[in-house]
């Protein structure tokens, strides 16, 4: 798969003296840290995933739904294939309802397999990948650094650590609120 940004992508955003292999090097640095948390860049192919209902009403999928070609609920060895009106997707959240016969909420079987096409991410991820990468680029080993009496005064951040996790967060598309 191509990256999501190119060197130049980079400097049209981050004033650097870096030739193209550096840079390149950030870029697939930071971006293995995305792919780790929050697995590769949503494409048009549907993908599982086995969930844990703990007999809740609601599963959650671990992105947004664009579409959904199949749900199957069991016990992890026979799982049960079910149709549109046994179930209600709610797309931006990820949350997929389980309905009874008479449309009202049910209790989901333990295991919960979900086949999804995933909503592309792919525009929220090079928006963090170019932060995550101007943050590696201009961190600095001093804190603060001036010149003059007050012609340049630079401070970085307190944490960096702190403002890449911000940013990574961006990437987290809901929180579950108990």
């Amino acid at each position: 798969m191509a990256a999501l940004l190119s060197a130049d992508d980079i400097r049209t955003r981050v004033a650097t003296d870096l030739d193209d292999d550096p840079i390149e090097q950030i870029i697939a640095e930071e971006d293995a840290e995305i792919v780790r948390r929050f697995g590769s860049v949503a494409e048009s192919l549907p993908i599982v995933e086995r969930v844990d209902s703990e007999k809740q009403c609601n599963v959650y999928t671990p992105r947004r739904i664009s579409t959904v070609a199949l749900i199957a609920e069991g016990d992890g060895v026979t799982q049960t294939n079910l149709v549109v009106g046994d179930y209600r997707i709610w797309e931006k959240e990820g949350r997929i309802e389980r309905l009874s016969a008479l449309g009202t909420l049910a209790a989901w079987r333990p295991i919960v397999d979900v086949t999804y096409t995933p909503e592309s991410d792919t525009i929220e991820r090079k928006r963090v990948l170019l932060e995550l990468c101007r943050i590696s680029l201009e961190r600095r080993a001093m804190l603060k650094e001036s010149v003059g009496q007050s012609d340049y005064t630079f401070e970085t951040p307190k944490d960096w650590e702190k403002e890449r996790e911000r940013l990574l967060s961006k990437l987290d598309h809901f929180l579950l609120v108990a």
